[in-house]
């Protein structure tokens, strides 16, 4: 008897686990469509749903992180992005999205402390460089972003137009309108 009705009890939390993980994965697929649509609001919405339901998973936590701050909602963006890195702490996309988010925080000390866990784990991608760059910029050093930019040209697999676009913006800080215009030039061409 006592047998049976642990069976039935595992049987009930085995339902209900599914159904939480068919709930989650229905809101993920709504805030896919809502990010195709355009629609930030119901995006955020439906990962905020979905994180909920599977608070095991750091892509869900990441994507809500995104959306959060794609609405401006640098504290709820802040959070998620730590939910995500509890779960992933050594997830390198995370690391680089929380980093844009201290920035505009103006927590620098943790945004460097985020580049500097990622670039120990990937020396060489170029996306690292930019989010160092954004820092140093942010921070009121755009030679320093100058400098970390131009070298980041030189990396493997760069995306030449986020560069130029932000090598644009450190020029521009620094006064050199010729330098921005070159800059944002190419970055236009690259984004056509």
């Amino acid at each position: 008897m006592v047998a049976a009705a642990a069976v039935a009890a595992l049987l009930g939390l085995q339902v209900g686990l599914n159904v939480r993980m068919f709930l989650a994965e229905a809101y993920a697929t709504n805030a896919t469509a809502a990010r195709q649509s355009g629609d930030a609001l119901t995006r955020a919405w439906s990962l905020e749903r979905a994180a909920t339901l599977a608070p095991f998973r750091s892509d869900l936590a990441h994507e809500l992180g995104a959306a959060r701050h794609a609405l401006g909602d640098l504290a709820g963006a802040q959070r998620a992005f730590e939910d995500s890195l509890a779960l992933g702490p050594y997830a390198a996309h995370t690391l680089i999205a929380s980093t844009r988010v201290e920035t505009e925080l103006g927590n620098f000390d943790a945004a460097r402390e985020r580049v500097a866990r990622v670039r120990a784990m990937l020396p060489d991608y170029w996306r690292v460089a930019v989010a160092a760059a954004a820092i140093d910029l942010h921070a009121g050093d755009p030679n320093k972003a100058v400098e970390t930019l131009r070298a980041a040209l030189e990396l493997p697999g760069v995306e030449r137009g986020p560069v130029m676009a932000l090598l644009a913006r450190a020029y521009a800080a620094l006064g050199d309108s010729e330098q921005a215009l070159t800059c944002t030039e190419e970055a236009a061409t690259l984004r056509r």
